[in-house]
């Protein structure tokens, strides 16, 4: 076990991204990936430890202080990025964390007695540098921190399984074929009873020859796709698929679920998927590219509706999540 201070992350030098290829008429799908022991500097109290085996190698606590710790991170300019850090879950209650990003609180983290490891998307950033400030929540039974990702993709959603070693890497078509959809909630703290709706638009070349939703609540949740109700649950926690090509047509579909929420961490999470008339497939995941808003709106459930109101959800996955099965 080490203790002290170690350097700010200056392995991914900004100039670097440059080299990317360009892009005709849109930038660059880039994620960032750093090590939580190299991008972090932290204060007297803190330490980093590799006890627990974490598959991003070592992680980063607090041992007793109650200062945080913090990252500056350089970022490209003109760029909207989301931010993404990697968390133990380990007992109800205790190891929580909350984090800054560049001033704006978070909510937090850990604690959800899950015992797996959680990337947490925490904020967004557009400015050129990069803050994340971390606190520790729990005294005697510290939050661990072992990644810290950067993405300007909205879609994008961490592998369970961290990248290594660090450093940047476009995002290929395949990365999203192979993504797990992550949890989607909303608002941050969200209140006992509350609701929570999200919806996603999404084109498709024809009528699907089949489709398949596959989604797992936490709580009672309803689907719909074009505004057609296709779930209801009101229990929660096992994964249901369903046949659902019948319900999508060709061009601009909508996707949505309505959620009730009673954990201090609710959610919801889906992988839509098929296959067209041509054998090509197609999937449709919850991520942060998402739209959500604690009321439903007229219209919410069908394309076209205007959405600019309603905010970017926010989005977890842990690494032993149930795999939610495509056709």
């Amino acid at each position: 076990m080490l203790r002290g201070e170690l350097p700010v992350d200056d392995s991914i030098p900004l100039e670097a991204l440059e080299e990317l290829p360009p892009v005709t008429g849109a930038q660059p799908r880039v994620a960032i990936f750093h090590e939580a022991e190299r991008a972090f500097k932290w204060p007297e109290g803190w330490t980093v430890s590799n006890l627990w085996e974490p598959s991003g190698g070592q992680f980063i606590y607090s041992a007793g202080g109650d200062k945080p710790a913090e990252a500056l991170v350089p970022l490209p300019p003109g760029q909207e990025w989301l931010v993404w850090l990697r968390v133990r879950d380990e007992t109800d209650g205790q190891r929580q964390m909350m984090a800054q990003v560049n001033g704006v609180d978070s909510y937090v983290m850990g604690g959800a007695n899950s015992t797996q490891w959680m990337w947490y998307y925490v904020g967004t950033a557009a400015e050129e540098l990069l803050q994340v400030v971390l606190h520790s929540l729990s005294p005697g039974m510290e939050g661990w921190t072992d990644c810290l990702y950067v993405s300007n993709d909205p879609a994008f959603v961490p592998s369970p399984t961290p990248a290594s070693p660090p450093g940047f890497r476009t995002l290929a078509d395949w990365d999203r074929s192979a993504q797990q959809p992550g949890w989607l909630w909303w608002p941050a703290e969200p209140a006992p009873d509350s609701m929570a709706c999200f919806r996603k638009e999404f084109d498709l070349d024809a009528a699907p020859q089949a489709a398949v939703l596959a989604a797992q609540g936490h709580e009672a949740y309803a689907a719909s796709i074009n505004g057609v109700e296709v779930a209801n649950r009101l229990d929660a926690g096992t994964p249901e698929s369903l046949d659902v090509a019948q319900y999508l047509v060709k061009g601009r579909n909508t996707l949505c679920f309505t959620l009730v929420q009673q954990l201090r961490l609710p959610g919801v999470r889906a992988l839509l998927s098929g296959t067209m008339p041509d054998g090509s497939r197609w999937r449709v995941t919850t991520d942060s590219s998402w739209q959500a808003s604690d009321e439903p709106a007229e219209g919410w459930q069908q394309a076209g509706f205007d959405g600019a109101a309603w905010q970017r959800p926010w989005c977890r996955l842990g690494d032993r999540e149930v795999n939610l099965a495509e056709p």
